[in-house]
Parts: structure tokens; sequence; C-alpha cells
């Protein structure tokens, strides 16, 4: 190749102005922030990655799961002044071993300068019990290593810790023992006793262990808002409790190690005998707090209880989801293709639903019959279920239904499955009024339908529980006439120590009430089968109007479940197409052998379907991404400051329950949405603790524009604890009307407040400590619509004001007034 070098047109193979360049590598600067993936951590302390702290008594662990493979990383941020990319090269030694030798090294991927460079640890060489150390350099791998970081260490338990129960108890006057032993037990339904227990952190290697250092228990197998006892506060030998209903109850335990390692949940089941000094225990009742229950679906389709407030005998609030979409009979229905049919669950609503009395009998809650309009099954629900909590329906159960021998009246038009069903009714006992404690396993209900005979007549059957789940010969009570007629169920309305039906017309809204005669049956033995002998429902005896005007329109549902106010005889209830829940009271006239009924002229309101009492119990385990989440599913709490970002810190509750409580003084909490209608009745409810008495402080209000329409507070103004109620929505109102307490708080002491409001007598009331403090009046309540916010008072239009000081724990609220027994019932439990 040629060419004229003089000529600077000519080809060349140099340009005119040739340059060299130069690279210069160099060494890559020293990893910075070390540290091993998932963090080593002690309960007691959080994460420490021991970077430079030769103390091993400080080290943290790393726990079950972080020897397999990739399970743990050792991980440094990688840097060089020169190159774009490089290499981290860690090794990480045994210090159990003999001279501490390496068991991991390598190079991590190639990561861009300044990135994370992640060295997986093969499986097997994290062991239970050692301890460890590591350093990490960078490298290009072409100059020189980097200096390495500091020496991290940790330490591992790969074991978590077990939960055992004794197979007796050493005192059965104190402890309750495990269902089945041969013990029985003095204690009885609502005292309060022990459950012995071993909790215990494994040690198979012989060397480190983290420790014990927290147990939680609770009714709920999913142990949800379960806190944490932790240190001195956990519980060592045996776990107090109190049971909440009689017969078998099932507890359920967890213990943590210093690790994060956590036990598999152990159950113990044990029995209660009914306290014969307590209420007696009541058909109707789903929740077993002797009060019956209406059981019905609210606006999202889930199945609630509902106690109506008021009642004396009630013990406790109760708004309780009984089922959600997902738990009934049909939820995992699946279409052709296989997909679920029900992606979200079958709203409830789909369903009719009856309870009254168990189909197993020993119970003293009601089991729960359901049926879709249509279907050939029918389905019972055990009370309590898999949970072991009264009032929680989530397994459904087959009901069979029974041969219809063809020599009995109407069993030539019976139909053979449930198809032909219009109507449902438990009934409770067909021979008694009330449970009886000492009839362990009598007092099954019996069940009323009314079934599409061929010709289209609705007959009126009874089906007898002659053994658990199974149904004995049905009974035609009547051939013709039921099949335009709602089944309710007051239970033994008339006084004639059986049941009795009221039965609502859906064409004229005519109520009429029924007694019946009853027989007794005998199924002769069947080896090895003994005899049978049981009461059946046989003809109608008497019918009277009671009422009219209880038009589908008004009210689509309709109910009674027996005495839902305490007043000794049967409640009607209705609910509204708005979901207002109504009630009209009763009371008998006549004579058992010729009864008569007269219901209240107009119904009271009590509660809503569309607004449910709600809880947020501000513990750490109910803190996720930011968020408290609150009982109803629907409403969570979201962490704020009027400060800046909010830092969420936790203290001990009022039971000494570890992070059990939310600090305040500078952060506060917000609910997505209103959680009551305060135009109408509502309680709202928190335990707090004041850190100081400096100017107004508010634990929780639900905010208007200007004005919270309720705040429950410390009151500079007044001086104390109060319940204070604006007389509207505007920043210069002049009206504050107010329940006070009449002393002065006490700083750094747990506090329980309650504020009540009945919108019926424009009652507005304070409890302290469980404990009636002060009332005033409101007759100009108002719909707050903003949100509801825990520890300060933040209106749409005015500035965030009445920062509260200290903690708060368990806020509640509920779309009703809580009576004075409820109140000092929520306090002591």
């Amino acid at each position: 190749m040629y060419g004229d070098e003089s000529n600077v047109n000519a080809f060349k193979r140099l340009t005119r102005q040739p340059s060299l360049w130069i690279e210069y590598d160099r060494v890559p600067n020293t990893p910075t922030n070390p540290r091993v993936l998932p963090e080593p951590v002690t309960v007691a302390n959080g994460p420490n990655q021991a970077c430079g702290v030769d103390d091993s008594n400080t080290w943290a662990w790393l726990g079950a799961g972080t020897d397999q493979n990739g399970a743990t990383t050792l991980n440094a941020t990688v840097s060089s002044p020169a190159q774009a990319q490089l290499w981290s090269w860690s090794h990480l030694w045994d210090y159990q071993l003999p001279g501490a030798p390496d068991v991991a090294g390598g190079y991590s991927p190639l990561v861009a300068s300044g990135g994370n460079a992640p060295f997986s640890v093969p499986a097997g060489v994290i062991k239970d019990g050692h301890s460890y150390g590591f350093g990490i350099m960078a490298t290009d791998q072409i100059v020189s290593w980097s200096a390495s970081t500091p020496t991290c260490h940790f330490k591992a338990d790969l074991t978590p810790p077990t939960v055992t129960f004794p197979t007796t108890v050493a005192d059965p006057a104190t402890q309750f023992p495990p269902s089945g032993n041969g013990q029985i037990t003095t204690l009885t339904t609502g005292k309060s006793g022990n459950i012995p227990f071993t909790a215990t952190d494994p040690n198979p290697s012989g060397l480190n262990t983290s420790g014990l250092i927290c147990l939680r228990w609770s009714w709920d197998p999913q142990l949800t808002s379960a806190g944490w006892q932790c240190g001195s506060a956990m519980p060592t030998g045996q776990i107090p409790v109190t049971p909440g209903h009689w017969g078998t109850n099932i507890l359920y335990v967890q213990a943590e190690d210093m690790a994060g390692n956590r036990s598999p949940v152990a159950p113990y089941a044990f029995y209660v005998p009914w306290n014969p000094d307590g209420p007696a225990p009541v058909f109707g009742d789903v929740t077993g707090d002797s009060v019956p229950d209406v059981l019905t679906t609210d606006a999202a389709g889930n199945l609630r209880a509902y106690a109506v407030p008021g009642n004396p005998i009630a013990g406790a609030p109760a708004t309780l989801t009984a089922a959600s979409p997902m738990d009934s009979p049909d939820a995992g229905e699946k279409n052709p293709d296989g997909q679920n049919k029900y992606p979200n669950g079958d709203r409830w609503d789909n369903y009719q639903t009856t309870h009254r009395g168990s189909l197993r009998g020993g119970m003293n809650v009601d089991d729960l019959i359901v049926h879709k309009p249509g279907s050939s099954k029918l389905f019972y629900y055990k009370n309590p279920g898999n949970t072991g909590v009264p009032g929680a329906f989530d397994a459904a159960n087959l009901l069979t239904k029974p041969a219809c021998p063809a020599a009995n009246p109407g069993c030539t038009t019976y139909t053979a499955d449930w198809s032909t069903t219009l109507q449902i009714a438990a009934v409770g006992d067909p021979a008694t009024t009330n449970l009886d404690t000492s009839k362990k396993f009598l007092n099954r209900t019996g069940l009323l339908t009314v079934e599409t005979a061929p010709g289209g007549e609705g007959a009126l059957w009874f089906y007898p529980v002659i053994a658990d789940g199974t149904f004995g010969t049905p009974v035609q009570v009547a051939a013709t006439g039921w099949n335009n007629q709602d089944l309710i169920s007051p239970g033994d309305w008339a006084l004639q120590g059986h049941p009795g039906l009221w039965a609502r017309n859906r064409s004229t809204g005519a109520l009429t009430a029924y007694t019946f005669t009853t027989s007794t049956v005998t199924i002769p033995p069947k080896f090895p089968k003994p005899a049978v002998t049981y009461t059946a429902l046989t003809t109608v005896a008497t019918s009277t109007t009671i009422g009219t005007g209880y038009t589908t329109t008004a009210w689509p549902r309709i109910g009674s479940d027996g005495d839902l106010t305490g007043s000794g005889a049967p409640t009607l209830w209705g609910i509204t197409p708005a979901g207002d829940v109504q009630i009209w009271t009763g009371t008998r006239t006549g004579t058992p052998a010729a009864p008569g009924y007269t219901l209240a002229a107009t119904p009271e309101t009590v509660l809503n379907t569309t607004s449910v009492a709600d809880r947020w119990p501000m513990t750490s385990s109910a803190y996720v991404a930011g968020q408290i989440k609150d009982s109803a599913g629907s409403n969570p709490a979201t962490a704020a400051s009027a400060t800046g970002p909010a830092t969420v810190t936790w203290t001990t509750d009022h039971k000494n329950t570890a992070d059990g409580a939310a600090n305040l003084t500078t952060t506060y909490f917000k609910t997505a949405a209103p959680s009551l209608n305060t135009a109408g009745s509502y309680t709202v409810a928190a335990w707090v603790k004041a850190d100081n008495l400096n100017g107004y402080q508010t634990y929780v209000t639900q905010n208007g524009n200007e004005r919270g329409a309720y705040y429950l507070q410390y009151s500079a103004a007044y001086g104390t604890w109060a319940f204070v109620s604006p007389g509207d929505d505007h920043a210069n109102t002049g009206v504050y009307n107010h329940a006070s307490a009449a002393t002065a708080p006490q700083t750094g002491v747990w506090t329980h407040l309650v504020g009540t409001y009945d919108a019926t007598t424009h009652a507005m009331t304070l409890y302290v400590n469980g404990q009636y403090s002060g009332s005033g009046t409101n007759t100009t309540p108002w719909n707050a619509t903003g949100t509801t916010t825990i520890g300060i008072a933040a209106t749409a239009n005015y500035p965030v004001d009445s920062q509260a000081t200290g903690a708060v724990s368990d806020v509640r609220t509920y779309p009703y007034a809580l009576t004075s027994q409820q109140v000092g019932a929520l306090y002591t439990s």
C-alpha cells in the first residue's frame, strides 16, 4: 500500500494529527455497606450486622431456612474510580471449627460500579449453633483487589422452638385439664384459670442457641391480633385464660426465639363446664353470650351476627363477622372450564339461613342451617367451627334428606332432595323451651320447611334431628297454603313449653302466630343401634293474626331469634332496603290454651347492616405497609405526621403486651373512610396514656370540614378527660356539647375511655376505666363525612391540631350506644 505522504490529499496510513490514548486502571474502592441478607436479628433488639464488633454476645442471629442454597447472601456496595463494572469477592469462616477456616467464598456476579454485589452462600454451609465472620473485597480482575471491609459477624439458630402441653394438670381447681384425660375442673364458664405448657428452644448442636423470648396465644388458630408477650412479660409454666363459652374450648399457642424462629401453632383443647350461677344458655345465641343474635348479611355479602344494643343480659357488644363470601357453601364451585365460578366467594344474600339450637346436642350456641333457593343440597355449619370461635362459621356439612315412608301422609308427593324447598326455619328442641345444661347430648333442634308439591301447593314439613346432623322421618304438618309465607322462629311465644312459629304473608304483609301439637315417636331398635325416641311437631294447633303491614317492600328481610331485648318475650326484627335493622318488642296476651300476642305499633331502629363495629388494635403485628389493619377489613388507618415523614414506634400496652400500643406525640393515624354515621347513635373507645397535660389532646375523632363530630380527648378547657361534640361543622362554632370527668387525669398511666351517644335520648355519656364519669346532651348531631383520626384532629379545611401525647391502643367504634354493662365488660376484657 503506497501513498505520497508529502501530499495531504493522498492516501495515508496516519492522520495528519495523530493522538495517542493511554487508559490507566486503578485499584477498586474498599466496599461499603457490608451485610448479610436476610438481616441477622435479635427479636429483643432488632437487626444487627455486627461489623467490626468482636463481642460475640452482641452478634445477632440467622434463623431456620438460611442453610438452603441461595437463601443467604453476603452483600456489599462495590465501586471503582476507573472501571464501570466489577465483582466482589467474599469469604465466610466458621468460628466453631478448629482454626476458624473458610467454609465458603467466591465472586459475585459482575455489577455496575456503585451497585450491590451479592455472593450466594451454598447449601449446607450455615450450620445450627455455629457463629460466623465474613469479609468482602472488590476486584475488576485486572489490578489488585481492594482492601477488605471490616469483619461482620452472625450466629445461626436453625431450630424453631416447641410448645407442648401435659396430659394431666396438677391442680384442677385452678387449671383446665386437656379434654378426655379424666380430670374434671371446678372452674366454669366465665371464670379465669390457667393452661399449663412447656416451651423450649431446642439445642441439637449443643453449641449456640438463641433462647426463647416471646409467647402469644389466641382462641383463633390464625392468631389474628394476638400480641407477643416478650421478655419479663412472657408467662412461664402456664397461661392465664378466661374461656368465653361452655363446652370444648381450644387455645392456640406459639413461641418465638431470639432468632425470630416461630414454633408450629400448638392447639390445646379443654372442656369447660357450664356455670350454674351465670346467665342461662338460650336458643338463638350464636356467639356464646347467652343473648339471641340477629344473623343476616351486610352490604359486602358477609354473614354477620348482631346483638341488639341495650339488652341488659348481654355482657359484651357483639357485631361479629360470622362468615365471609369465601366461607359460603358454593364458594369453591367450578365452571365447566375448571375456573372458579365465584372467584371472590358467593355472597351470603344468595342463601337462606336459619339458626335456633344445635344439630349435635350438648352445645350452648346455635349451629347454622343454609339453603340456596333451587339447590338440591342443604348444609349446616358447626358452631364453633374449625377455629373454635363461637359464631365463626367456616366449614359446610351436607344434611341428607331422610326417606319418607309411602304410608305416611304426604309422602306420595315428597321430593327426594331439597330442590323444592322454599323456606327453612330451625325451631329449637321440639320438646322443651330452653336449653338444659344437664342434657349434654339432647336439646337438638328441629327444622321446619316449606316445600312445593308437584301441584304447586306449599306444604309445611317438620324434620326431627335424631342423632348428630341426622334427620329422622319427616312429618307433614300441613299439606297446602304455605308457599307464600316467610317462616320466622320466635321460640315459645305462647308459653306452652315447646316452640311455636310466626309467618309473614309475602303478598299481604300479615303476620300470623302458630302453635303446634306434639307427639312422641319411637324408632324400633335395629342391631346394633338401640331404639330412638324423639318428639316431633305434628299438626297446627292454633293460628292467630298478630299484626299487619309488614310488607316485603318496607322490610325485605324479617325474622325473630327470640328475646332480643331482655324483656322476657320474643322480638320481631326487620331490615329496610337502606340496611336499618328495626325491632318490634311484644307482649303475650290470652292464655297458653288460647294464646295471643301484641307487637309494638312502630318499630325502633337499633342497627344498620351497612355500618359495622370496627377495631384498630394499634399493635405492631397489625401494622403492615404503613397501615394498621382494622377488624372490618375495609378501613385501615395509615400512619402520618404533621411535622414530616411518619415514624411509627411501639410500646407496651395496658396488659404489658410488648409492641401492643402505638406511640404518638409526633405521629397519628388516619383511616381511609368514615367509621360511623355520627348523626345516629354510636360509641367510640380507646386505651390511652398521656405523657403530659399540655393543651388539647385528641385521641380519636371523626373529621368534618372544620370540626370533628366528636372528640374523645383530654380537654384543656375542662382540665380533664372529655367526650365533646361541636354544635356544627364550623371553626367558629359557639356550641360544644360535652360529657366530662370530675377529676383530672394522671399522666403516664393507661386509661380506658369510652364515649357513647344515643340519638333517641340525645344523651352523651363518658366512661373512664369502665365507670360512668359524666354526661351531657346533644340535640343537634351532624354527620362528619371525613376520615377518623387517631392521635390528632385533621379536618379538611383546618390545620391539624390537638396532637395527642403518649400512646394509644385498642381503638374501637360501634354504630350504636353501648350499655353501661357492655362498657364495663369491654374494660375488664
